[in-house]
């Protein structure tokens, strides 16, 4: 069974990850370097299975792979339940507690929101029109210990893993609160990311305000914003194990091309159940 929980991927996508897995989960347990998904990481997981069995080892019973996620085998559901079990009370240990467990209040498009400032909503409602999407607005206390200051949200000025980019994009871009209020202002530095990256950005960061969503319909910004959520409970874990480690430029430039990630944000942005439940976001922990 494959999951990317935020409370495991806190370690994987981490400065210590390869170091501080075998530590934790001794030789039950595998971890592999970040690997390109798809055919690239399945060969290297079946030369990871040969290699043990020749050395005369069980099987792999739990499989981290960094920036990523991680694989449990059992014969039965109740085994992997406690295999999963097992993976979070371990890290629970070592992690401090998330600031808030879910105290996030989420407003979509033009609904009334008392948070964003009447100038920040005619702002947003003009970048709506303009670029031909909606917006979803969320914050909470662990989104407010991100966007306190341009550094406090720099470990998540990079993307840590594949369905972060896929649903969030690769990069947010952080705005000032006078910026997201300007309507041209706003315009204008949207089609510079644009000129930038070469696509719209899916996450505006809003210092001391929250982060708004954007996608083609409700869903596709709510799904940023559940994404970016994700990220920041990741990068919290992460500051038990040395502080987080993104994605390589080179592994997201290969994700942002990939025909097959292009097509599960289409199938994801239309509503309809991809072929296999791997591909969906994990958001649990």
């Amino acid at each position: 069974m494959h999951l990317h929980p935020a409370l495991v991927n806190g370690l994987l996508c981490s400065t210590e990850a390869l170091e501080k897995t075998p530590e934790l989960f001794g030789e039950e347990a595998e971890v592999l370097p970040y690997t390109t998904p798809g055919y690239t990481l399945a060969e290297r997981v079946r030369t990871l299975f040969r290699i043990r069995k020749s050395m005369g080892k069980g099987p792999i019973r739990i499989l981290f792979l960094q920036n990523h996620g991680v694989f449990v085998a059992a014969d039965n559901a109740d085994e992997i339940d406690d295999l999963y079990r097992y993976i979070f009370n371990t890290l629970e240990k070592c992690v401090k507690p998330l600031p808030v467990d879910d105290d996030s209040y989420s407003i979509v498009g033009k609904a009334k929101n008392n948070t964003l400032s009447e100038k920040m909503k005619i702002a947003m409602e003009a970048m709506s029109s303009e670029f031909n999407v909606r917006f979803f607005f969320t914050s909470n206390s662990l989104l407010d210990y991100f966007l306190g200051s341009n550094e406090a949200f720099e470990p998540l000025s990079q993307a840590f893993t594949p369905d972060h980019i896929v649903y969030a994009g690769a990069w947010p871009l952080f705005l000032s609160q006078s910026a997201a209020s300007d309507p041209e202002y706003l315009r204008s530095t949207i089609h510079e990311y644009i000129a930038d990256h070469d696509e719209l950005p899916k996450i505006l960061a809003i210092p001391k305000i929250g982060v708004v969503g954007l996608g083609k319909d409700d869903k596709a910004a709510e799904r940023a914003c559940l994404l970016f959520q994700d990220a920041a409970k990741i990068a919290w874990y992460a500051r038990s194990f040395g502080g987080v480690h993104p994605m390589e430029q080179k592994d997201v430039d290969f994700i942002r091309g990939w025909e097959v990630e292009k097509f599960r944000s289409g199938v994801a942005a239309s509503g309809l159940t991809t072929p296999s439940s791997e591909s969906a976001p994990i958001l649990k922990n």
